[in-house]
C-alpha cells in the first residue's frame, strides 16, 4: 500500500543549479496514452494497442519568479541529463497513520523521475487580493532508449526547498496610462507556445520538441470603464516595451505586501497591440468590468516580453 502526497518537484539542469520547489498547488503526471486498434464491423472492440504515449507532468505554483528564473517565457527549457544532473523529479511524502505527523520516515517515499524533456510555463493568472498563480508543463521525452519517466518508492525527500515564495498582482501600464490601484480586477498572461510533440518511427515515445510559433497574449480586468473607453475606445493602441508592463508585488512572510521600492518584485515590459474585448461587462448587483486584450508582437529588435525579477516597482 502507498498512499503518497505532493512533497516536491525540482529541476535540474546539466551545468545549472537545481531549483527544488515545494509551493506548488497541484501536480498530476499524466502518462497521455492514446489508444488505437482496428475498427471493423464487429459489435465489440476485438484489439487495442498503444498508439502514441505522450506523457506530461502539470503543475501550478505561486513561486513564479524562480520558475521565470529557470524557464523561458518565450521558448521555455529544454531539460536532460548531465553527469551530474538527472532532469526532473517529482517527490511524494508517503503516508502512515502511526507515523510522525501521519508520516513514514526514511528512504520510504516516492520519486517519478523524468530524465528528458520540454519544460513551459503557460500562462500566470493573478486576481486582486490573491497569489498569482504560474502554469507549468513538462513534456516528458525519451532518450531513444528508455520510457521518458520512471517512478521508484523507496527514496529520501529532499532538504531545503522553496516554501514561501509568493506574488499578487500589481499595477499594469497599457500604452502609458498606469491604471490606478484599486480598479485592476484581474492579469492573466498566456504564453501562446504553439508546440509539435515529434514521436518517433518505431516508438509510441516523442523524443523532441519543436517550437514552431510564440504569440503572447496579456488580459488585464479592470473596473475603470471611463479609463480604459479613454485609452483603447473603438479602436487599436500600440504598446511599447518603453511604455507597457505588468508587475507582481512579492508577499511578505509572517505580513503582507514587501515595500514597492524593495528590489524584490517582479515587472514585465511588452510590446504589441491592445483593444477592449469586453468594453462593459456586468450582471446583477456586482460593478461592470472592462477587458483589455494585448496580443504581443515583435519590436524592431528585441522580443515581445522581457521579464525583470528583483526589481522595485510602482504599487
Amino acid at each position: 500500500m502507498a498512499r503518497v502526497s505532493f512533497d516536491s518537484f525540482k529541476i535540474e539542469d546539466d551545468g545549472e543549479s537545481a531549483v527544488l520547489i515545494r509551493v506548488v498547488n497541484s501536480a498530476v503526471h499524466n502518462l497521455g496514452i492514446q489508444s488505437i486498434g482496428p475498427d471493423s464491423g464487429n459489435p465489440y472492440n476485438e484489439k487495442r494497442y498503444i498508439g502514441q504515449q505522450n506523457e506530461t507532468f502539470e503543475l501550478t505554483s505561486t513561486a513564479i519568479e524562480s520558475l521565470i528564473d529557470t524557464i523561458s517565457l518565450l521558448t521555455g527549457k529544454c531539460v536532460v541529463d548531465g553527469t551530474t544532473e538527472v532532469g526532473l523529479e517529482l517527490f511524494g511524502q508517503s503516508h502512515d497513520p502511526c507515523g510522525t505527523g501521519g508520516r513514514t520516515a526514511g528512504s520510504t517515499h516516492m520519486k517519478i523521475l523524468a530524465e528528458h524533456s520540454h519544460l513551459l510555463i503557460t500562462g500566470i493568472q493573478g486576481n486582486a487580493g490573491e497569489d498569482a498563480i504560474a502554469t507549468v508543463r513538462a513534456i516528458l521525452l525519451t532518450d531513444g532508449t528508455n520510457p521518458p519517466s520512471s517512478a521508484v518508492f523507496n527514496v529520501a525527500l529532499p532538504s531545503s526547498p522553496i516554501i514561501d515564495e509568493a506574488f499578487t498582482i500589481g499595477r499594469p501600464q497599457v500604452a502609458s496610462t498606469l491604471f490606478a490601484r484599486d480598479a485592476v480586477k484581474s492579469v492573466a498572461l498566456d504564453t501562446g507556445l504553439d508546440l509539435e510533440v515529434v514521436t518517433d518511427v518505431a516508438s509510441i515515445f516523442p523524443s523532441v520538441v519543436i517550437v514552431r510559433k510564440v504569440v503572447p497574449t496579456l488580459r488585464i480586468v479592470v473596473d475603470d470603464i471611463s479609463v480604459a473607453d479613454t485609452l483603447l475606445g473603438e479602436g487599436m493602441v500600440a504598446c511599447t516595451l518603453a511604455n507597457s508592463f505588468f508587475t507582481y508585488a512579492k508577499r511578505l512572510a509572517n505580513g503582507g505586501i514587501h515595500p514597492a521600492a524593495s528590489t524584490v518584485h517582479i515587472k514585465v515590459t511588452f510590446e504589441g497591440s491592445a483593444y477592449l474585448n469586453d468594453k462593459f461587462n456586468a450582471s446583477g448587483r456586482n460593478v461592470g468590468t472592462s477587458e483589455i486584450v494585448v496580443e504581443m508582437t515583435e519590436p524592431a529588435s528585441g522580443v515581445p516580453l522581457t521579464p525583470t525579477t528583483g526589481v522595485a516597482i510602482t504599487i
